[in-house]
């Protein structure tokens, strides 16, 4: 999950999302807007959820084969 904080800037706030997920290291980006902050913290986190399930997926599939290929 990220956080989003407000960051006191000269000229005027702005708003650092930072996403830290369990194995994976922290990355953060700055933003003027709170909802651009936000929307990219989502959209970061939905990119790194899909790449794990699809790396996991892909990772099952070849000894899914090998045991079928060995059982005929």
């Amino acid at each position: 999950m990220a956080t989003i904080t407000k960051v006191a800037r000269k000229n005027g706030d702005a708003y650092k999302a930072v996403i830290r997920l369990r194995g994976i290291k922290p990355f953060s980006k700055t933003f003027r807007r709170k909802t651009d902050a936000r929307a990219w913290a989502e959209r970061m986190e939905r990119n790194i959820e899909e790449a794990s399930t699809s790396t996991a997926t892909t990772m099952r599939e070849p000894s899914r084969s090998r045991n079928w290929s060995g059982s005929i």
